[in-house]
């Protein structure tokens, strides 16, 4: 029986945030986006998601829908190894343009079609990835921004086993949130660093003032922490703290081969297009990588994790992910990661499950 693609579906979604999710974009209250399945001549099934958030830079949700539309019609009949390599150089095909302003959408179909080939090798997709990746996957928690439940957000983590816990900075002015965070770093609990992201809303004269501050509180690494900062301000930022800086959002547009100047990257593969780029953006030298959910469902989400897994160790010793965002939905609509720090990856075939639209 053959194994080309028969079809290609999508299924929108929509699910409300058990609490409001809030940056410095903006607050975000629901998630929508779409499950995509892609279904071979076999049977078999793989899955993937294309989360949209436009103000990250997923795209809308009218250029990810038409993406999807657009690019289904150009795989179906093709196996799945031939769709990949199709989806490579689908941009240079006429009409194909709209792909680069979804990647979203590019992000879902990678993934359907990656989790298909797991599936149809009998194996579990960290492995499809790279074959000697490790099944375990340490998880940072999310505890939000900062306000007068923080310091209880942070103790819960901590006790659940979480090593590192993310904070949101940026929501107010840096002298107004300043103070909090003096307070909570005075009293973290031992055992769980705070890893920092500012989602590049200080001013560059501000962040000049308060990173040199950070230094010698444990802070596990800082995320974009100011916009207009060109590479040069950045590495000289970098090169006098005792922890990493990272980009995140501002990753995508980077050429691919251009050093960092920050010790760390982002993974989001819903920002990047998908896991492939991910994975060959972690072979940058002298630069540490985690991958990071953008509030998927679980499709979404466990994609992550086989993709964390596949992530080379820098230096042999695992970072945490970004991947404790599924209790901010109130429909997951499929399995929870654990909620204790990590998550072993279980040996079935591809993500492991089949989502739950009910």
């Amino acid at each position: 029986m053959t194994r080309a693609l028969a079809a290609i579906r999508r299924q929108a979604y929509r699910v409300p945030l058990t609490r409001p999710w809030r940056d410095a974009r903006g607050t975000v209250s629901t998630r929508e986006g779409w499950l995509v399945c892609v279904e071979a001549a076999d049977g078999q099934r793989g899955w993937g998601e294309a989360a949209c958030l436009p103000t990250l830079g997923t795209g809308t949700a009218t250029d990810i829908d038409a993406a999807l539309a657009w690019a289904a019609d150009s795989l179906v009949g093709l196996e799945a190894a031939e769709a990949l390599e199709r989806l490579e150089g689908l941009e240079a095909l006429e009409g194909a343009s709209i792909l680069a302003g979804a990647p979203a959408a590019r992000c879902a179909l990678e993934f359907a079609l990656l989790d298909l080939s797991a599936r149809q090798a009998g194996m579990p997709l960290y492995l499809w990835l790279r074959a000697d990746a490790a099944p375990e996957v340490v998880v940072n928690a999310a505890i939000g921004g900062l306000d007068d439940g923080t310091p209880q957000r942070l103790a819960t983590a901590a006790a659940a086993g979480y090593p590192v816990a993310k904070l949101k900075l940026g929501l107010a002015a840096a002298e107004r949130e300043w103070p909090a965070l003096e307070r909570l770093l005075a009293g973290r609990p031992p055992g769980c660093a705070l890893r920092l992201d500012v989602n590049g809303a200080w001013p560059v004269e501000v962040a000049a003032q308060l990173l040199p501050r950070l230094c010698g509180h444990g802070i596990e690494a800082l995320e974009e922490p100011a916009t207009a900062a060109g590479d040069a301000v950045l590495a000289r930022w970098q090169a006098a703290l005792d922890y990493p800086l990272a980009v995140d959002e501002s990753l995508p547009a980077r050429a691919d081969t251009d050093p960092l100047p920050v010790q760390r990257q982002v993974l989001k593969p819903m920002l990047l297009g998908g896991p492939r780029r991910a994975l060959r953006l972690a072979q940058r030298r002298a630069v540490s990588s985690v991958v990071s959910s953008t509030l998927e469902t679980a499709v979404g989400l466990w994609g992550c994790a086989h993709l964390a897994a596949a992530v080379p160790v820098a230096g042999g010793r695992p970072l945490a992910h970004g991947l404790d965002t599924g209790g901010w939905l109130a429909r997951l609509l499929g399995p929870a990661l654990p909620a204790d720090g990590g998550v072993t990856l279980s040996d079935a075939p591809g993500l492991g499950f089949e989502p739950d639209m009910g």
